[in-house]
């Protein structure tokens, strides 16, 4: 019996083989298939583009100076300066060498807007002429304008790059683009729902004892 369990031990290692009646070792046919690659079917696929995490945000692009509303005193119609933040650039990020348009179309497929921006443009921030004018009022308080805009940053994967080889090389990326600005303007220390742009112009210029127009 210990003879049979030294046996039983080998037979993992001697899997495929087979001994015939006249000693000669033969093959035989494993019963595992080969595991085939789940992913090689859609990355091989051309000009197919598979997405990934997609994310978007609203940084601030540029914010005016603090525009103070004094006691009794009308500034009327006033003018926010665009003084710069970031710059916001659209790119394409890839591994291998893409038509960045190609991509920059998939994407607008997948996220249903045709308006995002192609990759090398970058968002305009106004000049002199400012973000906007408008009218604070006499109500007392600091006020501050911003710009903001939609940032989507998202990662893709593209089938086969070369023919030549006969070899799947799929190349991997990441493509940041933008669409839509928005601006606007708040008054320091009210609690509001701002958006992500104006909330960090508020935390950029407020400060901690911005007015509070009491």
């Amino acid at each position: 019996m210990a003879s049979l369990a030294v046996l039983s031990g080998l037979v993992p290692l001697v899997a495929g083989c087979a001994s015939s009646q006249d000693g000669k070792s033969t093959t035989s046919v494993s019963a595992t298939p080969k595991a085939e690659n789940p992913v090689q079917e859609w990355t091989c696929a051309e000009t197919t583009y598979h997405w990934g995490k997609l994310s978007e945000s609203t940084p601030l692009v540029a914010a005016s100076q603090v525009v103070r509303v004094t006691s009794g005193s009308h500034l009327g119609l006033t003018t926010y300066a665009a003084i710069p933040v970031r710059h916001v650039t659209a790119s394409v990020e890839s591994s291998g060498k893409l038509d960045a348009h190609a991509i920059l179309a998939s994407l607008r497929a997948k996220m249903d807007r045709s308006d995002l921006a192609e990759a090398g443009k970058t968002l305009p921030i106004p000049g002199k002429e400012g973000l906007f004018s408008t009218d604070p009022g006499n109500t007392k308080g600091d006020f501050v304008g911003y710009l903001g805009v939609h940032v989507v940053t998202a990662d893709f994967a593209y089938g086969c790059v070369s023919k030549k080889t006969g070899k799947s090389a799929p190349a991997y990326g990441t493509v940041t683009t933008w669409y839509r600005p928005i601006q606007g303007e708040f008054k320091c220390g009210i609690d509001m729902k701002l958006n992500d742009a104006a909330r960090e112009a508020h935390a950029l210029l407020c400060g901690e004892k911005a007015a509070q127009g009491e």
